[in-house]
């Protein structure tokens, strides 16, 4: 059993860090396609190189060199899996979607690595108890509801991934901007 690691803040230090997968070109055209179609959506559009699928949810860090080092850890025995997205639509479901999302299966090695990393990282509250619902946000929609009349659209975008990543989250009243604090190659 892996011990789970503490990296709460305690300074005016800490950075707020979250474990994902980048989205590489394949992804990225999937993306820009399906906002070609539907750019008159009164949605904010996810800049491309923000595209990602969190594997663990943001947490408050002082120090991000040990947790690159257990990242690396964790990641030495996992082996590159395919992604593969097959609906972009609203989300989540339900009557008010806040988001446009890209969704697809999660591969076993994906499932496995991701349970490793939620547990020895934890992250916030928001991914305690729930099940891994793989997703990549496209847009955020400017008011709550918007998005219950748009339907969801079958797509077929994929690639092999081979890293992970520890990102910065520096929040902004125009959105989120992310900057890559390390990232580790599967297999070691």
């Amino acid at each position: 059993m892996t011990k789970k690691l503490k990296y709460q803040a305690q300074s005016g230090l800490a950075k707020r860090v979250f474990v994902a997968l980048s989205a590489g070109s394949s992804l990225h055209a999937m993306v820009e396609l399906y906002r070609r179609e539907h750019g008159r959506l009164a949605v904010r559009w996810v800049p491309r190189e923000n595209l990602h699928v969190t594997l663990v949810a943001p947490w408050m860090c002082d120090d991000t060199v040990p947790v690159c080092h257990a990242l690396a850890e964790e990641c030495r025995n996992a082996r590159p899996f395919e992604l593969r997205f097959t609906l972009v639509g609203p989300g989540p479901a339900g009557h008010h979607p806040r988001l446009i999302w890209a969704r697809g299966p999660v591969p076993g090695e994906l499932r496995q690595l991701q349970g490793r990393l939620q547990k020895r990282f934890g992250g916030s509250s928001l991914g305690e108890g729930k099940d891994f619902l793989m997703h990549m946000t496209v847009a955020r929609f400017r008011a709550a509801g918007r998005g219950a009349n748009i339907g969801e659209r079958r797509v077929s975008a994929g690639e092999i991934c081979s890293s992970v990543s520890l990102m910065e989250s520096r929040l902004y009243a125009s959105g989120a901007l992310y900057r890559e604090v390390c990232r580790v190659r599967l297999g070691g």
